[in-house]
Parts: structure tokens; C-alpha cells; sequence
């Protein structure tokens, strides 16, 4: 899944070295690969133009990474802290992608798509702003009225409306 989530975000031009120091050390779904990291590396060298010199040991260093050592945390974490990269920043978009990769491959069945997002939020957390309800869990929700389609679009419609405003506050 991080692949494919590493891809959306590249497509969507997101990654930044927040997330690559993040998926480096493994987020909710898995590690980004050695070669992901490397070739995210190698074409931020080829802007050298817009690179720091102090940088450019760093990112040469894990450009030319073949596996993910302490090494290379070390210059990760080295340039997210000069170029001043707000990793809660990074980390949001990790889990927005994974919701909206989630919300894609969705269950039609109403049941089963309210059980795979239970499953994403115990996986991804929840914080005091995730629009996550369980069943029977703090609430006197029966069975019946919460496993309906009814409840699944108003739970996908919470989720889009709370991400929106996430993303426009970012």
C-alpha cells in the first residue's frame, strides 16, 4: 500500500523530505523502499540550483542508499531539520492519501465498508478530530441502524468535509 500511496503523492506533486524521512522509517501501511528514497534523492540533486550547499553531502549520501541505514535517517532527519520541514504536516498527508486510497477501494456492501474504515482508523489512529464511530463503542448505536448505507454516506461525508478543512488549514 505505501507504494501505491508514494505514487499518488508523487503524482500530486506532495512529497516532500518530511514524508520521505516518514515512509523511510515506516508508517501506517509499510517502509518506502530504499529506491524510492534514492530516486526521490537523485532528481532533488539534479535541481541543484536549488539546493543548499550544506545540503548536498546529506542528500548525495542517501541519493546513493541501497538500503535504509542508521546512516540514512541521519541525513533524512539532517535535512528535514535545515530546510525547516514540518513533519505533522508530513505525516497528514501520509494519512489523508491513505484515506482517500481507502474511500477509493471502498466495499459496495455497506457492512463490510464500515468495518474497512473502523480498520483504517485503528490502524492510522484516531485523534480527538477523527470522525470515527463504532459501533456499541461509547455510543448506543444498535446493529441494525449502524450498519446501513445510510450511516456509511453520512460517515463518508463527515470524512470528506473534516479533510477539507484539514487541508485548506495546511
Amino acid at each position: 500500500m505505501t507504494e501505491k500511496l508514494f505514487l499518488m503523492a508523487n503524482r500530486m506533486k506532495l512529497v516532500d523530505w518530511g514524508m520521505i524521512f516518514l515512509g523511510a522509517g515506516g508508517i501506517a501501511s509499510g517502509k518506502l523502499s530504499a529506491s524510492e528514497i534514492s530516486s526521490f534523492a537523485c532528481n532533488e540533486l539534479a535541481k541543484t540550483d536549488g539546493v543548499k550547499d550544506i545540503l548536498l553531502t546529506a542528500i548525495s549520501e542517501v541519493a546513493f542508499c541501497s538500503e535504509i541505514t542508521d546512516e540514512v535517517m541521519d541525513c533524512l532527519r539532517f535535512i528535514c531539520d535545515e530546510e525547516n520541514i514540518d513533519l505533522k504536516l508530513s505525516s497528514r498527508k501520509w494519512r489523508c492519501l491513505a484515506l482517500c486510497l481507502t474511500i477509493q477501494e471502498l466495499p459496495d456492501d455497506c457492512v463490510y465498508g464500515l468495518l474497512k474504515l473502523n480498520e483504517f482508523w485503528r490502524i492510522w489512529g484516531e485523534d480527538a478530530g477523527t470522525p470515527n464511530i463504532i459501533q456499541g463503542v461509547a455510543n448506543n448505536i444498535s446493529p441494525t441502524e449502524y450498519y446501513t448505507e445510510k450511516n456509511i454516506k453520512q460517515s463518508l461525508k463527515i470524512i470528506k468535509n473534516g479533510w477539507k478543512k484539514k487541508i485548506t488549514n495546511c
